[in-house]
């Protein structure tokens, strides 16, 4: 697989005074699950707005700076960490806006000189590895779910932490609200958009040039069956059905493409759109079971 990514940039605002306070180590821990441990020389952490010196601002940042170092070694190690200090703008664009021509094109200089600091530190880096959710999403054995994946799963666990605090400060409501959306989260299906996207190419090779309409019409009759659980379904058994669901729908895709596959090595192109045809058959006839079976599943959990 070809990683399609150069690089991440991380910036942090220096002037922050919660600086590893949890939202931010939470936040780290999310860029964590999303890029995982084999990219890491490729990640540059940024940090910026630095006071001019002389400004005793300068040493709270400062101990800042070592805070985050510290996390950043012991969390990213191989990822760099530039700090844009004596050549880093303070203006605001208010202030930008007051000066005059000539000392606008000076400070504009600063912006720009900012900016290929950090790109000539990118460029230096190579693109040899995919990032954790890019090998997730196109690994053949893939998760089928956003909970599956390990920022779904990162995700997930801030939720439930998220939920027990609520529970603990006498909010049931909202660690009510906290759960289900863990849930809506760990049984999210990944393939939705890719199915939708591959009935309309199956049905424009059936069909032609005006199948892809058919295609998403199917599709969306299909889902006529999420619709009809929900007024007997608990929000929790919709999640599990709607990926119940999803799982069969990726199924049948995968049923007919290798049955044209199977097809077309017998019969070339002919034999190719008889199996494609043999395929959706194969499909349309067993998925009324299968949905029946998928509530039952639904209901069960």
């Amino acid at each position: 697989m070809q990683p399609t990514v150069k690089g991440f940039l991380y910036f942090i605002d220096i002037t922050d005074s919660a600086g590893l306070n949890e939202d931010n180590r939470r936040n780290l821990e999310v860029f964590k699950a999303l890029i995982g441990t084999d990219v890491l020389e490729s990640v540059i952490f940024v940090t910026t707005r630095w006071a001019k010196e002389g400004d005793d601002a300068r040493d709270y940042q400062g101990e800042r700076y070592e805070q985050w170092t510290k996390k950043i070694e012991a969390d990213f190690p191989g990822a760099l960490t530039v700090r844009l200090d004596s050549e880093t703008s303070r203006r605001s664009q208010k202030k930008l806006d007051a000066m005059s021509e000539g000392e606008r094109k000076v400070e504009m200089a600063k912006y720009h000189e900012n900016a290929m600091v950090v790109i000539r530190e990118l460029a230096k880096r190579e693109a040899v590895k995919p990032p954790q959710l890019e090998k997730e999403l196109n690994s053949a054995d893939g998760p089928l779910t956003i909970g599956a994946t390990m920022l779904g799963q990162t995700l997930g666990v801030q939720i439930i932490q998220d939920a027990n605090r609520a529970c603990r400060a006498g909010m049931p409501e909202l660690a009510k609200e906290y759960k289900i959306s863990a849930t809506t989260l760990a049984f999210t299906p990944i393939t939705e958009a890719g199915n939708i996207k591959a009935s309309r190419e199956i049905a424009k090779e059936l069909f032609g040039e005006g199948g892809e309409a058919i295609g998403e019409n199917w599709y969306d009759l299909g889902k006529q069956a999420i619709k009809f659980t929900e007024s007997f379904m608990t929000e929790n058994q919709q999640v599990v059905f709607k990926t119940l669901h999803e799982e069969m729908t990726d199924g049948n895709i995968k049923t007919i493409r290798e049955s044209a596959a199977f097809g077309k090595a017998l019969g070339g192109e002919t034999g190719e759109q008889i199996g494609r045809w043999a395929g959706t058959v194969e499909a349309l006839a067993t998925s009324p079971m299968r949905i029946a079976v998928n509530w039952l599943g639904a209901i069960i959990f």
